[in-house]
C-alpha cells in the first residue's frame, strides 16, 4: 500500500538523524559546498585575488577546524555514528505503530474508510508536504523542551557546549536528545500518515527523489549543512518562513537576545508562532558555546556523554535529600514544642 510506502520513508528519515544517513549527508555536503562557493564569489572583500587556494582557506579556517572543540565534534561524531543506532533506535516510537493506531480509531469511530476523490497529483503533494510540516513540528517541541526543561537542558548543553561550529557539531548530541527528537517526530509523522492513510487509502503516494521526501530534498539543497558553520547565508524576507543557517548560527549565539531563539528545524512558522523567532537584518558577530556554563565539564567524549547524567542525578539527589529533610524537621516541630521554640528564637535573631 502507499501509505506503508511512506511509513517507510519517515522511519528511514528518523533512523537516519541516528545513523548518520549518508545519502542526505553527501547531497548536502556538495550542495552547502557550492552555496559556500556563492558566497565567496559575491561577498570576498579580495576579488580580484580569488583563487582555489583562498576559497579553501574559505570553507575550513584553521582556526575552526584546528580548533579542540572541532576535534572532540570528530571524536563524538565516530561514537555516535557506532553507537546510536544500536542502542536508541530499538527504543524509538514507531510512526508506523502510531499511524496504525490512528487508522484503527478511525475505523473505529468513523467505519469504514471512504477514500476521498482523486484529484491526480494533489493528495500525493499534500501527504509529501504534511509529513514534512509534521517531522518539523515534532522537532520544534522536542527543542522547545530541551531549552525550557531544566533536566532536558543538562542533555541538550551537549550540543551547544560547542565553542567553534563545523557541519559535524551537528552529530555533537546526546543519546538522550536524539531519543526525544525520534520520538516526538515519529508521533507527529505517525498521526499525518494515518488520518492519510484512512482517507486516502491506495490513492496519494509519496513524492520523492532517489527515495527521498521531495521537500527534504529541497532542504538539504538549501546548504542544510551550513547551518553548523562560520559562513553566513540568510534568506532575508524568506527568514520568516524558513531557517536559514544564520539563523540556526544565531541560536547556538551566547548572547542573552539570541537566547532560546530560532528552535525550528527547517521552518520558522513554529517560531513566529510562539514567540521564539529571531530575523537579523544584517551580519551579526557571534560567540558560540555556554553562557555562565563550565567548559572544562565538556572536553571529552566521556564528558559529553556522562556529564549531562551526573548533573541530573545530583540535582534529583539534592531535590530529594532538600524534602526529606523539610520532611524531618516538619515532623520534629509537631512532635517537640521545644524545637519550635528554639526555631523561632533563632529566627527571631
Amino acid at each position: 500500500m502507499a501509505w506503508t510506502a511512506l511509513i517507510r520513508d519517515v522511519e528511514h528519515y528518523v533512523r537516519g538523524i541516528l545513523q548518520q544517513d549518508f545519502h542526505w549527508l553527501i547531497i548536502s555536503a556538495s550542495a552547502s559546498l557550492l552555496l559556500a562557493g556563492l558566497m565567496y564569489l559575491l561577498f570576498s572583500k579580495q576579488k580580484s585575488t580569488r583563487s582555489l587556494s583562498r576559497f579553501i582557506k574559505y570553507c575550513f579556517p584553521r582556526q575552526v577546524y584546528r580548533h579542540a572543540s572541532s576535534k572532540l565534534d570528530l571524536q563524538f561524531s565516530i561514537s555516535s555514528l557506532l553507537l546510536n543506532g544500536l542502542l536508541l533506535t530499538p527504543w524509538l516510537v514507531s510512526s508506523m505503530a502510531v499511524a496504525n493506531g490512528v487508522v484503527d480509531f478511525l475505523y473505529l469511530h468513523m467505519g469504514a474508510e471512504q477514500s476521498l476523490p482523486n484529484g491526480d497529483l494533489w493528495p500525493s503533494v499534500c501527504l509529501t508536504l504534511s509529513t514534512v510540516v509534521a517531522m518539523d513540528l515534532g522537532f520544534y517541541i522536542s527543542h522547545y523542551l530541551q531549552h525550557k526543561l531544566g533536566f532536558l537542558w543538562a542533555f541538550h548543553k551537549v550540543h551547544h557546549s560547542a565553542v567553534v561550529l563545523n557541519p559535524l557539531t551537528q552529530f555533537r548530541q546526546h543519546p538522550v536528545d536524539l531519543l526525544l527528537d525520534g520520538t516526538l517526530i515519529g508521533i507527529m509523522t505517525g498521526m499525518v500518515i494515518g488520518v492519510f492513510a484512512y482517507a486516502f487509502m491506495g490513492v496519494a503516494e509519496p513524492l520523492t527523489v532517489i527515495g527521498m521526501n521531495v521537500f527534504m530534498f529541497l532542504f538539504h539543497l538549501s546548504g542544510s549543512l551550513l547551518r553548523h558553520s562560520h559562513i553566513w547565508v540568510s534568506w532575508g524576507i524568506f527568514n520568516r518562513i524558513l531557517i536559514s543557517p544564520a539563523q540556526h548560527q544565531i541560536h547556538h549565539s551566547t548572547a542573552l537576545r539570541h537566547q532560546d531563539k530560532n528552535l525550528g528545524g527547517m521552518l520558522a512558522i513554529w517560531d513566529a508562532l510562539f514567540g521564539t523567532l529571531y530575523l537579523p537584518r544584517e551580519r551579526e558577530t557571534l560567540s558560540f558555546g555556554l553562557k555562565g556554563g563550565r567548559p572544562s565539564s565538556y572536553t571529552s567524549i566521556w564528558q559529553l556523554y556522562l556529564e549531562p547524567v551526573v548533573e541530573v542525578t545530583s540535582g534529583i539527589y539534592k531535590r530529594a535529600h532538600f524534602l526529606d529533610l523539610k520532611h524531618v524537621t516538619a515532623r520534629a516541630h509537631r512532635n517537640n514544642p521545644g524545637v519550635r521554640s528554639i526555631s523561632k528564637n533563632i529566627g527571631g535573631q
